[in-house]
This record gives structure tokens, sequence and C-alpha cells, in this order.
């Protein structure tokens, strides 16, 4: 159970995991599983479980890795006002995760923002909960250097002139990776734009000074993370039966 501020990592650390072990990835996320249809939470969570043990039977090495991504939403902490359907989908997933620890198929990886929310019986069949925090200064330096590095390699051409990442590291403290991210962004366009109006040759290389300058201008948006492997939408959406909609029952 991978927990800490948006935008820290846990997506990326679950990515890495997927790379390292050479697994495929099943992620889901409570929208995946929303319905109007009263019962339809705990079938697509079954349908979950369910891809998830046929896809980790056609892997290579036999298992398959699950990511619930924003698992707050998806196993919220129950009380005398939690929803039925909400228990017995609760219910359905406490189930599967013990028959997963039973066969080793299937490999659960969680994220939340809020650890706090999420429900203490989902929690103590995690094998470890892991804090992902917000980077410390020489964490920002390796983020700042290696996604302006990055951009080089993939515009073909060194992008970095005279750029001292300790200053810029110090004055991103409590920014999280997708922050010095949106930073980079904002210089790197800034840049292009210049470019497109004056000419490449008059533009100078990115510098101290225009990663300060886009720091102050950069809006901080709390995005959703990305969703990483493929998804199951289709695939629920196969095994649920077509609905006798007024449509269809006044045809």
């Amino acid at each position: 159970l991978l927990h800490g501020p948006a935008g820290t990592g846990k997506t990326m650390a679950a990515r890495a995991l997927a790379h390292e072990l050479d697994l495929p990835v099943l992620s889901i996320t409570s929208g995946q599983l929303a319905s109007k249809w009263l019962g339809d939470l705990e079938k697509f969570t079954r349908y979950v479980f369910e891809i998830a043990r046929e896809e980790a039977a056609k892997s290579p090495h036999g298992r398959v890795i699950l990511f619930l991504d924003e698992v707050d939403a998806l196993i919220p902490t129950r009380d005398e006002m939690t929803h039925e359907a909400v228990r017995k989908q609760l219910q359905e997933i406490l189930t599967a995760l013990d028959g997963f620890k039973s066969d080793g198929s299937v490999f659960v990886v969680a994220a939340t923002n809020r650890v706090d929310l999420v429900d203490s019986a989902f929690r103590s069949r995690m094998s470890a909960e892991i804090e992902v925090g917000l980077p410390d200064i020489s964490g920002r330096y390796e983020i700042l250097k290696s996604m302006l590095q990055n951009r080089s390699q993939r515009a073909g051409r060194n992008l970095l002139g005279d750029c001292d990442f300790l200053t810029v590291a110090r004055e991103t403290d409590g920014l999280s990776g997708r922050d010095l991210k949106h930073i980079v962004n904002a210089t790197v366009m800034e840049k292009a734009r210049l470019a497109s109006q004056h000419g490449a040759e008059s533009v100078n290389l990115i510098e101290t000074k225009d990663l300060l300058s886009a720091l102050t201008k950069v809006k901080f948006k709390r995005e959703p993370e990305r969703k990483i492997g493929f998804g199951i939408d289709a695939e629920i959406a196969r095994r649920t039966p077509e609905r006798d909609t007024p449509r269809s029952m006044a045809a």
C-alpha cells in the first residue's frame, strides 16, 4: 500500500515495480466500477479479479500486478452510514485478496493520498505500507536534473546552459515531482515560444533564471495520476448483459 501526497510518484513506483519484475499491470480506479444499477458494484469488482486471474494465467511468469489507484475511494472506511452495496463490494475485495495470497498469481499494489480513509480490514491484508513523501532538496535536485537531461535527449540537442539545479531545488521546497514537471514543461514551452518568434539562434539555453521565472508563473494543478497498464472497461462491458432500457422494452 503506497501512500503520500499527490504527485509524489506512487503510480511511477508501481510502473517501475512492474518493469523490474517483467509483469503485466492491470490498473483499476473506483470510477471504473461506478454504476447506477444496484448490484453492479460487487459484480464489476468480481469481474476485475476474474480478469486478473485470467491475465496471470496468460503471463509468461504466471503472475500479474493488480494496481488499485485511489484506493481510499474504492475501499473506504466503513461506518454505520456505509451503503450496503459498498459493504458487499469491500467483502468481495477482501475475499479475493485472501485467495490471491494462497495462489500467489496476483500481486496487489494499491495507492492513496489519504491512507486514513482506507478500510482497516483492507490495510491489514496488505503486506506493507510504504509512505511516498515529498522529495527533499537532494531529491528535487535529481528530479530537475533528470527531467531536463531527458528533454535534451528527446530534442536531439543540448537545451541546458548555465543551470544551477541546487539553487532551484532550494526554492522549490514543499513541491512534488509533478509540480517540478510543471515547472520544467513551462520553461521548455517558453523557450519554444521565443524560438518560434525570434528564431532558435537568438534564444539562449535554459538557465537558472528561466526555471525560477517559471516557478513564479506556474499554477500547480493537482491532477489525478495517470492510469498505468491496460484498462478493463471494455472487458467489464463485455461480461455485463445488456439492460432492459425503456427504449428497448418499448420496441
